[in-house]
C-alpha cells in the first residue's frame, strides 16, 4: 500500500475532509487485509523464542527479517555476543 501521508504535500490546501478520506482508506485496507495481518502476527508468536536460554532466538530473528523483506524493508539480522 503506497503511502498515505506524503510529507511533501505539508503546505498544500488539503482540507480536514481531504485527511478525513485518506485516513478512511487508511481503515478500509486494514479491514480487507485483517485476517492476513492476523496471520502474521500469529505465526510470529508462534515461533519458540526464549532469549535467557538462547532457544530459537536465531530462527526467530531470521523470520522477522525475511517477513520484514516480503512488505519491502531491507533488513539484517545482526549477532550479538552471547551473554551467558
Amino acid at each position: 500500500m503506497a503511502c498515505i501521508a506524503n510529507h511533501r504535500r505539508v503546505h498544500d490546501h488539503r482540507t480536514w475532509e481531504d485527511d478525513m478520506s485518506d485516513l478512511a482508506r487508511v481503515f478500509d485496507h486494514i479491514d480487507q487485509c485483517k485476517s492476513d495481518y492476523l496471520e502474521r502476527l500469529f505465526d510470529y508468536l508462534r515461533q519458540p523464542s526464549i532469549s535467557a536460554h538462547h532457544i530459537g532466538v536465531d530462527e526467530t530473528a531470521n523470520y522477522l527479517v525475511d517477513l520484514l523483506a516480503t512488505i519491502g524493508l531491507a533488513t539484517e539480522a545482526v549477532s550479538t555476543p552471547d551473554t551467558q
